[in-house]
């Protein structure tokens, strides 16, 4: 069933001067990479010009790091910390890309997000903006903590000078070091950055969706003993309207989604690998990266499977709801009530309202548990097939 939006001039104003509240600080963050997705109601024309010299800045940046790592591969032996630096690389870019490709939906997507976010109680809503808060402090602390790391540590020093050596033999011996820095700190942002953002904002978006479905059940079901016909077919267009916007959600990450969780799997394996070298003088400092990369990628894998589950769940008791509720009223039931129940029942049935592994399989608790034994096999199977883990296990121990 498709979706529209039917909001006046003012209701649309009224809406995005609350979504300046809850979700301008992630929208504007997303403005440093070259990506607006404000919309109709954002800002000038003048920084709109500017915004776009900036995001044809960021496209030719984003694909100019592809390109060098493609001819380093051509040039170099693969290493495995340079493997997974570059695993990285390429996942940020193609979010990027798709999200450029998406923007119109994504733009489409945040004014339903707006709207329906204004509809709810004032203590949701502060709620929504304590959630946001948190959620964005700790977004800004993984990316200090990424670009610090990139700073203070030099396990991928020739691969990244790489990058910058045809501008670095343009300038003085004094500045060349500055300038390495100064463009390490840089590519270690953008591309950090973007993709802790991205990941973070898809999981803000679902807990929206959740608070979404906890607002209607209370809406309908909370001081009522009965509905009406009437109501019920007012819930049924309700829930439909919001199970689209999850599918809008679904559509435009759904891809993103299964690039990261792949990025996961191939890191971890990279990464433990890298340590089962014979020991070296940055071995230590591979630990400690190791153990950096994968505590965002543990808190990204069981938080995605776990928020967009309970989405869900949410979205599943919302709707069973009224069947329960119907039965405690069997005596008033009549056959038009039935059937709108029924179609809603089996609308849910058909086109289930849940987030996806790239429109292959939804995001649950069991598709966790699914991921966890994927990656620990591999990661056995990494380990037994490489031929210096024996070595590095024995310098490990002596």
């Amino acid at each position: 069933m498709e979706y529209s939006c039917s909001l006046t001039v003012e209701d649309d104003k009224i809406a995005d001067k609350r979504l300046n509240r809850h979700f301008d600080v992630f929208l504007k963050t997303f403005w440093i990479f070259g990506l607006d997705f404000v919309g109709y109601d954002g800002p000038s024309m003048l920084f709109k010009l500017f915004l776009k010299i900036w995001t044809c800045v960021n496209i030719f940046c984003y694909h100019f790091c592809i390109a060098v790592d493609v001819v380093w591969y051509f040039n170099h032996k693969i290493q495995e910390d340079v493997l997974a630096e570059s695993v990285t690389n390429w996942v940020t870019v193609i979010t990027f890309d798709f999200m450029l490709w998406k923007r119109t939906e994504m733009q489409k997507l945040m004014r339903l997000v707006q709207t329906e976010t204004s509809k709810l109680t004032e203590k949701s809503q502060r709620k929504q903006r304590r959630q946001n808060f948190v959620v964005f402090i700790s977004v800004l602390l993984y990316v200090i903590i990424f670009v610090s790391q990139n700073i203070v540590f030099k396990l991928e020093e020739g691969y990244n000078k790489y990058y910058h050596i045809s501008f670095l033999n343009l300038a003085s011996r004094n500045l060349r070091e500055f300038l390495f820095q100064l463009g390490g700190f840089l590519k270690c942002f953008f591309i950090q950055g973007l993709l802790t953002v991205t990941i973070a904002f898809y999981l803000l978006l679902c807990l929206t969706c959740k608070r979404w479905f906890h607002h209607l059940k209370r809406q309908y079901f909370g001081n009522r003993r009965s509905l009406n016909l009437f109501e019920v077919q007012k819930f049924c267009s309700k829930f439909d309207e919001l199970s689209n916007h999850v599918r809008l959600l679904d559509c435009i990450f759904s891809l993103p989604v299964a690039l990261w969780l792949l990025m996961i799997l191939m890191i971890l394996c990279v990464r433990i690998v890298s340590i089962l070298n014979p020991l070296l003088l940055t071995t230590n400092q591979m630990i400690t990266v190791t153990v950096l990369s994968f505590s965002r990628a543990v808190i990204t894998l069981i938080q995605m499977n776990f928020i967009a589950d309970s989405v869900y769940k949410k979205a599943t008791i919302t709707l069973f709801q009224l069947d329960t509720f119907s039965r405690q009223e069997r005596r008033v039931l009549n056959n038009a009530m039935y059937q709108e129940i029924q179609m809603a029942l089996t609308r849910f049935t058909f086109t289930p309202t849940q987030l996806t592994f790239w429109k292959t399989a939804r995001l649950s608790r069991r598709f966790l548990m699914t991921c966890v034994g994927m990656m620990t096999t591999y990661v056995i199977i990494s380990i037994q097939l490489y031929p210096n883990a024996k070595r590095g296990l024995e310098s490990m121990r002596g």
